[in-house]
C-alpha cells in the first residue's frame, strides 16, 4: 500500500485547532529530543489500513524507513496541507542542531501561526519584521538576504480561486 505523509512541527494540530478523534497528537515538550517514530494518521488511513479498529492507537505501521507508533487519528476529511496526506510525523531535530549552519539554512520549513483575537495582521506582520531584522543582524551568513511576510492561510491555499457566478 502506497501512502503519502508529511513532516510537521509538534504544535501543528494545536495551532490549527483541530483535535484528533482518537488518541492524541504530538507533544510540544518533545520538540527537540522527542520521539521521531510517532505518527498521527488520517481517518481514511485508519479505515483502510486498520479497518476502523478502535484499538489502533499504540499499534505500529511499517514504512520503508522503519516503523512508527500510531498516536492519534484525525477527523474525516482532515488532510492538511493537501488532499494526498494520509499521515503526519515530526521533524527529528536534535537540540544541538540549532547552532549548526546547515540548520540555519533550513528555509524549506513553511511556518504558519494563529493570530490572537485582539491582534491585526498588520500588527503581527510588524512584530514579525522585528524578528526578521534581528535574525539578519545576528546571523548575517544565513539570513542577510532572507525575509518573510504574512499571508492569510485561506489566501495562500486557494489564491484567486472563486466560486462560479
Amino acid at each position: 500500500m502506497l501512502i503519502t505523509g508529511t513532516q510537521v512541527v509538534r504544535n501543528f494540530f494545536a495551532t490549527l485547532g483541530v483535535p484528533p478523534i482518537m488518541g492524541c497528537t504530538f507533544r510540544m515538550e518533545e520538540i527537540w529530543e522527542g520521539q521521531d517514530d510517532d505518527v498521527v494518521i488520517s481517518h481514511a488511513l485508519w479505515v483502510n489500513y486498520f479497518g476502523s479498529d478502535p484499538d489502533a492507537i499504540g499499534k505500529r505501521i511499517e514504512f520503508a524507513a522503519g516503523d512508527a507508533e500510531v498516536l492519534g487519528v484525525m477527523p474525516p476529511g482532515f488532510r492538511f496541507p493537501s488532499e494526498q496526506i494520509q499521515f503526519w510525523t515530526t521533524y527529528g531535530w536534535a537540540t544541538g542542531a540549532r547552532s549548526e549552519t546547515w540548520f540555519r539554512r533550513a528555509h524549506l520549513v513553511r511556518a504558519f501561526a494563529r493570530l490572537a483575537p485582539d491582534v491585526s495582521q498588520a500588527e503581527a506582520d510588524a512584530q514579525l519584521q522585528v524578528v526578521v531584522q534581528r535574525l539578519q543582524e545576528e546571523y548575517p551568513e544565513t539570513n542577510r538576504v532572507m525575509g518573510t511576510g504574512m499571508t492569510p492561510l485561506r489566501n495562500f491555499l486557494i489564491k484567486d480561486i472563486r466560486s462560479p457566478q
